[in-house]
This record gives structure tokens, C-alpha cells and sequence, in this order.
């Protein structure tokens, strides 16, 4: 005996009986038959609407990795300046919120390195843009060799200006930080060329250290390194000064 499997008007298979007697099969058998046909072609569809639902969420599933993966890089992109490939301003400004608060709450000092670089204006006038693009480039990687630490962050401030933000750090610590920073530009300018006879590419560092409190905001911890930047390029660029020490003419 022969029974089609039917699901939907689709035949899908047979079902087939054999026996080695004649004449065995009845009305009941051929009804049974056709019942047990209709229950595995049920089977079968069931079956096969698993196995394509199966399918469907395992695809669904990758596109979703891929999503989460392109939108992990896509945040990355917007964290990093697309010249240097280090922290840019955004993630800076986002990073020393969240240092300040932390430092806060913990009572713990924050400093803050604001770097300028020294003839870039000049060095742009003698070579290009390019070649100040590489300058500013060295400079960023010698920033990134002087951190050791993970939660360190070496952000492009703007232009020609780079700002390093060291959390547990007092003003010792930072000004070891700063003075690593200055041997790494001096190793860099190997691959630079001159400015003048005699004169390199050099960096100018401010720095300042705050515990935070309740009466201090973040803007004053960026306000006090500018000014001791500032300070810096008045007395002659390639040098640390920090902010709120008046003997600093021996920190160079």
C-alpha cells in the first residue's frame, strides 16, 4: 500500500506498507494509513518550519554580532582623532569628567598635563603641512610611550596642543610623567628635521594638581595647567612649570 504525505496540496513523500500475505489490508487498515500519513506529514512540516526557524534566528543572531561589532568600531572612531589615532577632544573632555568625579568622591589627586608644541608654526612655514603633520604624529606616539599606566589618557587637544590626564597622580608623579614626555620628544627628533641650525622640535608642559572638593570645579584644573603652560613658553618653551610652585625655574 501507497500513501502519499500531503501537507498544504504539496506532496512531500510516501508512506508505503508492504506484507508477504494477500489480501490483509481492510478499510480500517487504508483509514489508519491515511491518518498516520496525515500525522507525519505534519511531523515533517513541523520538522521543517524548526529547522528554518532554527535557521532564521542563528542568522539573525550573526547579523546582530556583526551590528554590535560595527557599532563598537563606529564609537571607537568618534573617541580617537583621525590624525594621530589617539583620545581627541571629546573623549577627553568625557574622561576627565568622569577622573574628576572619581577623584571626588575617593578624595584622591588628578593632574593634568596641557602640552604645546614648540615651532610648529615655523617648522610648517620651512616644510609643509605634511611634514607638520608627522611632527605632530611623532609627538603624539612619544606621548603614548611615556604613559604606563592603563587609565592614563593622552588626548589631541587641538592643533598643535595635546593633554595628558593622570588620575591618583600628585604633582611628583606628574612631573616625573612630564619629564619622561621630554626625553621621548628629544628621542623622536632624530627623525625630524631642524627648525633652525641648532634648534629642534621641542614641547612646552603645564601642569597642575587638584584634589577636587565640593568649592573646585573640573575648569579649574584645565585653567590652572594652561596657565602653568603659559608660563612655560614665557620662559623659553622647552620646559615643565607647575602650576601654583613659584621655584620652578630649575624643573626644565
Amino acid at each position: 500500500m501507497f500513501q502519499p504525505l500531503v501537507v498544504e496540496d504539496e506532496s512531500i513523500g510516501v508512506i508505503t506498507v508492504q506484507s508477504r500475505k494477500e489480501q490483509v489490508y481492510t478499510e480500517t487498515t487504508l483509514d489508519v494509513l491515511g491518518m498516520l500519513a496525515a500525522y507525519l506529514s505534519i511531523a515533517i512540516q513541523n520538522a521543517r518550519k524548526s529547522k528554518k526557524l532554527h535557521e532564521e534566528i542563528e542568522r539573525r543572531e550573526l547579523i546582530q554580532q556583526e551590528l554590535q561589532q560595527l557599532n563598537c568600531e563606529l564609537a571607537s572612531l568618534s573617541n580617537r582623532d583621525g590624525l594621530t589615532n589617539i583620545a581627541n577632544r571629546r573623549h577627553f573632555d568625557e574622561s576627565l569628567q568622569q577622573a574628576w568625579y572619581a577623584a571626588l568622591r575617593q578624595q584622591t589627586p588628578i593632574s593634568l598635563l596641557m602640552i604645546d608644541v614648540d615651532f610648529l608654526k615655523e617648522y610648517n612655514d620651512l616644510y609643509g603641512h605634511l611634514s607638520g603633520d608627522d611632527v605632530i604624529n611623532q609627538i603624539a606616539r612619544a606621548l603614548e610611550q611615556s604613559l604606563k599606566r592603563s587609565t592614563d589618557l593622552v588626548a589631541r587637544y587641538g592643533g598643535d596642543e595635546f593633554a595628558v590626564l593622570l588620575t591618583y597622580t600628585d604633582s611628583a608623579g606628574a612631573l616625573h610623567v612630564a619629564q619622561a614626555i621630554q626625553t621621548n620628544v628629544a628621542a623622536c627628533n632624530k627623525l625630524l628635521r631642524e627648525v633652525s641650525p641648532g634648534r629642534r622640535i621641542t614641547v612646552s608642559i603645564g601642569i597642575a594638581t587638584m584634589v577636587p572638593s565640593i568649592d573646585t570645579r573640573v575648569s579649574d584644573l584645565i585653567a590652572h595647567s594652561d596657565m602653568a603652560l603659559y608660563q612655560a613658553k614665557r620662559a623659553g618653551r622647552d620646559c615643565i612649570r607647575i602650576f601654583g610652585m613659584a621655584n620652578t625655574g630649575d624643573v626644565s
